[in-house]
């Protein structure tokens, strides 16, 4: 009797979590399924914890249900100097403090049975004739995990991509506040992008967004993301 073919997960992050549940919703036993990640869960992310109508419903598919203690808006703005274009989408579009959404969508995966190991950081990918080998683990004491087939959830800076001979591509720089709303300069239920930052001659752009914080009260988040934009 043949076994299952066993599936490793590189980043425990939205890319990762989401990949083992959508496997899980198809029936694969999730045992057969190992995700790895560098960081211990929940961690702060940077983001300013946005996701489109499309990606809220690929979200609440994979769950079941839509997790409470997320926020709401009913669309978006993207505006500079030249003019500004809004866009409403044909539902909500939902917020959510990326440390905790990460954090759930983890702890599903651990629910489902899933084999979840925090605190490991794959240093090395070793790929066989038939199967693949990750190294984690400190130098000099480093430890091994053996996969029939290996999924990189790790950014575009990480691991996977280096062992595939990606190039890095440029690196970007974010910068994130929250605040308390101040004024009805913005209305909440928007989604701002700025993209003055390229007339600039810069490569980025500044968003605004209502925030739920880590404690359910509301704020406001701003931030940038671009190059060179800190």
């Amino acid at each position: 009797m043949s076994r299952s073919p066993s599936i490793g997960v590189i980043g425990g992050g939205p890319g990762g979590s989401s990949f083992a549940l959508y496997l899980t919703n198809l029936g694969v036993d999730p045992a057969d399924i190992t995700i790895v990640d560098q960081a211990t869960f929940p961690r702060p992310k940077l983001c300013g914890g946005g996701l489109t109508n499309r990606g809220t419903e690929l979200v609440q598919g994979l769950l079941g249900a839509q997790p409470l203690g997320g926020g709401e808006t009913r669309g978006l703005e993207f505006r500079c100097a030249l003019g500004a274009v809004n866009i409403t989408e044909k539902g909500p579009q939902w917020l959510y403090d990326r440390g905790r959404l990460d954090n759930l969508l983890l702890g599903e995966c651990k629910a489902r049975g899933v084999r979840v190991i925090e605190g490991a950081r794959v240093r090395e990918i070793d790929a066989q004739a038939y199967d693949f080998r990750i190294r984690t683990g400190a130098v000099g004491r480093a430890e091994h995990l053996d996969f029939d087939w290996l999924v990189g959830a790790d950014g575009a800076r990480g691991v996977t991509g280096r062992a595939l001979g990606l190039a890095p591509g440029i690196v970007g720089r974010l910068i994130e506040a929250v605040f308390e709303p101040v004024s009805s300069a913005h209305d909440p239920s928007i989604l701002y992008f700025d993209f003055d930052p390229i007339l600039d001659g810069i490569p980025g752009y500044a968003w605004i967004f209502p925030y739920p914080k880590p404690d359910a009260s509301d704020a406001t988040g701003a931030g940038g993301a671009g190059t060179g934009v800190v």
